[in-house]
């Protein structure tokens, strides 16, 4: 078993799951940790978020990859995922990088990624990565990012259903905080990665400091 759910609940990734997805090129991923005293015991420590990443290298450099992203509900809000990420810039796999992306359901996970590469979230250049995404999951050593189907107007033409750029996941789980979120979002006109369907999660890769896409593009 990979990841369990069930239809409108949340998605609970297994010990085999982690190993197996997650952890399959140790050298290059890195695991970020949060704690906290526990209020209810000094001398303990409380888990509050945590990260995985990785890094391989693609057909046209070296890319970096959060792979999970995930902060307590009763810390939500504190800037935790941001400072999760950012202290992914002093792991050695994450060196020299040229971009970095994620595939999440929620929107605060996307706007924390913008903030590693110092890009406003309404900002997200979407071209920078329209044409080298496909070459970046086919390298992938994470099995769920090799499979992932590209949708949206972004990688498909004619498309009516309001997604920009998502990944097509299968898992049909509860949506409801992350869609509170994006509605947020998207009255501030902060959002350009479009709606998120059932069954979907947003995509998006961000060029690092200085870089720029390896891939010349006309007009969307």
């Amino acid at each position: 078993m990979r990841l369990t759910w069930n239809q409108g609940t949340r998605v609970k990734a297994t010990v085999a799951f982690l190993r197996q997805q997650l952890l399959t090129a140790l050298k290059d991923t890195v695991l970020i940790v949060c704690y906290q005293p526990d209020a209810r015991d000094a001398t303990q420590l409380e888990l509050v978020g945590h990260a995985f990443a990785t890094a391989w290298d693609f057909e046209f450099g070296r890319i970096g990859w959060v792979t999970q992203l995930v902060v307590n509900v009763d810390f939500r809000n504190r800037y935790i995922a941001t400072s999760l990420l950012q202290m992914l810039k002093q792991s050695s796999p994450f060196l020299g990088i040229m971009a970095i992306g994620l595939v999440s359901s929620h929107p605060a996970a996307c706007h924390a990624l913008a903030k590693y590469a110092s890009t406003a979230i309404q900002s997200i250049d979407t071209l920078f990565y329209r044409d080298i995404v496909d070459s970046i999951l086919k390298a992938s050593p994470v099995k769920y990012l090799r499979d992932a189907k590209l949708r949206g107007s972004l990688f498909e033409e004619n498309c009516t259903s309001g997604a920009v750029s998502s990944v097509y996941t299968n898992f049909y789980v509860d949506h409801a905080e992350p869609l509170d979120a994006l509605s947020v979002y998207q009255r501030r006109q902060q959002w350009v990665l479009g709606e998120l369907l059932d069954g979907h999660e947003f995509i998006t890769v961000l060029p690092t400091r200085g870089s720029t896409s390896p891939v010349q593009h006309g007009d969307a």
